[in-house]
């Protein structure tokens, strides 16, 4: 089972949007008025822009998490991709080790469609790969 969330850019408040279907997901990040939203994010006056578009995918079961963020780019968008998952981090040189249950990884500067295979990494658990 997974949950979902999408940033508005002008509304200074997180949206969850509750349970969703693994079947679902693709469909769900492909019809995203991407287009509609980058526009708010570019025509409103700064100060009443929050986020940029995103929309977030979590897995309940594993608590991983994979957030994908439209970045205005020429005539178009990239995405920012951001991977949540517990990662074992290294401190002290090496000497200190500790499990970081929400690592984050960031994927910066990817087209719709490369968007889409990192998706679909995620929803069948190939991303650690």
């Amino acid at each position: 089972m997974y949950k979902w969330t999408i940033c508005d850019p002008t509304n200074e408040k997180v949206i969850q949007k509750g349970a969703i279907s693994k079947e679902d997901i693709l469909v769900t990040f492909e019809a995203y008025p991407w287009g509609s939203e980058l526009k708010k994010f570019t025509d409103n006056p700064l100060e009443t822009v929050h986020y940029n578009p995103s929309i977030e995918f979590i897995d309940t079961l594993n608590k991983r998490g994979i957030t994908f963020s439209a970045v205005p780019e020429d005539n178009g968008f990239i995405f920012y991709v951001f991977y949540m998952r517990p990662e074992l981090v290294k401190k002290w040189f090496g000497f200190v080790e500790r499990l970081e249950p929400k690592h984050v990884t960031d994927l910066l500067d990817n087209s719709f469609e490369s968007s889409k295979n990192l998706l679909n990494m995620f929803l069948e658990h190939k991303f650690d790969d």
